[in-house]
C-alpha cells in the first residue's frame, strides 16, 4: 500500500511528519498483531522531527499527536519498546516502499494489518 497523491492527505495539519508517524503507527500495529510482547524493537526513520516528537511524547502538530497517542497506547498494552533511529533515505534499503514499490506478494509481511478506518481513504492498496 502507498500513500495517495499528496494533495489528498496534505490538509489540515497533515504533513509529511504526520505521514511518517502513521507509518510507525502501522508498524507498531503489525508488531502487536504478530503477538509480539515484552520486547524492544529498533525502527529506522528518516524524519528527525518525528523521532524527536516521539521521544518528547508530543508534537506541535495535533494530527501527529493523535498518531503518537495510538502508538504509545499499543506499546503499553503489549509491553513493547521501540527505539526510533535516524537513517537517511539513501541508506534505507526499504525506502522504495514509500513510493509504493511493494514487490511480489511472496515478500509481504504476514499477518495482514487491518488499516484503521480513518486512514482507509488516505491509503491506496497496491
Amino acid at each position: 500500500m502507498g500513500l495517495l497523491e499528496t494533495s489528498q492527505w496534505l490538509v489540515a495539519g497533515r504533513d509529511i511528519g504526520w505521514a511518517e508517524a502513521v507509518a510507525i503507527e502501522i508498524a507498531v500495529m503489525w508488531l502487536t498483531t504478530s503477538r509480539l510482547h515484552d520486547s524492544s524493537i529498533k525502527i529506522n526513520c528518516n524524519n528527525t522531527s518525528v523521532i524527536n516528537s516521539f521521544w518528547k511524547g508530543r508534537s506541535h502538530n495535533l494530527e501527529r499527536n493523535q498518531s503518537l497517542i495510538c502508538i504509545t497506547s499499543n506499546l503499553m498494552v503489549f509491553k513493547l519498546n521501540i527505539n526510533l533511529c535516524y537513517l537517511p533515505s539513501a541508506q534505507n534499503k526499504d525506502d522504495s516502499l514509500s513510493r509504493s514499490a511493494t514487490g511480489s506478494d511472496g515478500l509481504r509481511l504476514v499477518p495482514h494489518v487491518p488499516i484503521p478506518e480513518p486512514l482507509c481513504p488516505l491509503l491506496d492498496a497496491v
